[in-house]
């Protein structure tokens, strides 16, 4: 016959024969039983560790559990539920959003919005790798700062780093301290604008690098100017306009993923309806223009998620459906028929 010695609420995960102990892991407790199945001790989820059970085990030092957020948790038999957290040396997740490398530095940030650039509630912090990773928690940050994307490092002075916040504008970090949050009270950046709704202010900020001269150039979502420079050294913003190819910013186009700038000086940019737009100050004779047509352009889709310049200055464009390059980068404003190639990878 069979005799029913325990019954659980939710499917156990895991069971194993631990240091003696009969170890039954569920996806919100672990229960531990001696060698006569007499429950010695439970561990339940607690708020600061708000993550799932995977496995666990006993030792002769205590509980060890298994967890989908926090890595390992380190406990015992007497108190179960008092966790401490065991993981090496990393980053605060494992679900990074943008990694930025440069001048011996590495910066990860968890931020998120949505593929349509709708922005997601993500609350979490940056990690920063010089020989160790040294974390900053977004308790930490002294700013309402969230969904953290884009970093931009400066190039003139490396502790000195930007980063992207998809609602409240652009995060200063210096020697790993936040020093500033820009936004559209002390800066040049501007909130869209909810026609019959003005109190809603939203700076929905992605892609941002430096130029060789040590400007900053950020991407600004749904406003009339996109495109603004700053310069860490004046505090100097210039925003340009985009309504000439974009009139109506906040239904046209629904945000911008990456910039980068070529040899010319150009800045290329990734859109969301309107594909891969250039843009060159030209001395004050500003040059901009977009293209996003199959047909035509050869682009598989006008939204477009990550850009790069090659040492030929070529540019590699990744959208949603696929890789292309636009070789000749010199002449885009000029070519009334710019087209990208395909490239085709053999396995």
């Amino acid at each position: 016959s069979i005799t029913e010695l325990f019954t659980y609420s939710t499917l156990p995960l895991d069971l194993k024969n631990s240091n003696n102990n009969l170890v039954v892991t569920t996806q919100n407790n672990v229960y531990v039983y001696d060698e006569n199945f007499s429950l010695l001790s439970t561990a339940n989820i607690v708020p600061e560790f708000d993550a799932e059970f995977t496995s666990a085990v006993t030792t002769n030092e205590g509980l060890y559990i298994g967890t989908t957020g926090f890595g390992v948790l380190r406990s015992t038999i007497n108190n179960a539920s008092s966790y401490t957290e065991i993981h090496p040396n990393g980053p605060l997740r494992n679900d990074v959003f943008s990694v930025e490398a440069g001048f011996s530095n590495v910066w990860a940030t968890y931020g998120a919005y949505s593929l349509t650039y709708f922005p997601l509630n993500r609350r979490y912090g940056v990690s920063h790798l010089q020989e160790d990773w040294f974390n900053i928690p977004y308790d930490s940050l002294q700013f309402t700062a969230f969904s953290l994307n884009y970093t931009s490092i400066n190039p003139f002075k490396p502790q000195q780093v930007f980063i992207s916040s998809f609602q409240h504008g652009l995060l200063e970090i210096d020697n790993n301290e936040p020093v500033n949050l820009y936004n559209q009270l002390n800066s040049g950046l501007e909130s869209l604008i909810i026609p019959g709704n003005p109190n809603v202010v939203s700076i929905r900020m992605t892609g941002s690098t430096f130029d060789r001269s040590g400007l900053l150039w950020t991407l600004t979502g749904r406003v009339a100017k996109p495109l603004k420079s700053y310069d860490p050294n004046s505090g100097q913003w210039i925003g340009y306009d985009f309504s000439e190819i974009i009139p109506d910013p906040l239904n046209d186009e629904f945000g911008y993923s990456d910039i980068v700038i070529d040899a010319n000086n150009t800045k290329w940019i990734g859109g969301y309806n309107y594909g891969l737009i250039g843009f060159n100050e030209n001395g004050g004779n500003q040059l901009l223009k977009f293209i996003n047509d199959e047909n035509i352009a050869n682009l598989p889709s006008p939204l477009i998620r990550a850009l790069a310049i090659d040492k030929q200055s070529q540019l590699w464009i990744g959208t949603i459906k696929g890789l292309r390059v636009l070789y000749n980068t010199s002449n885009f404003f000029e070519d009334e028929s710019v087209s990208t190639s395909a490239i085709i990878i053999l396995e």
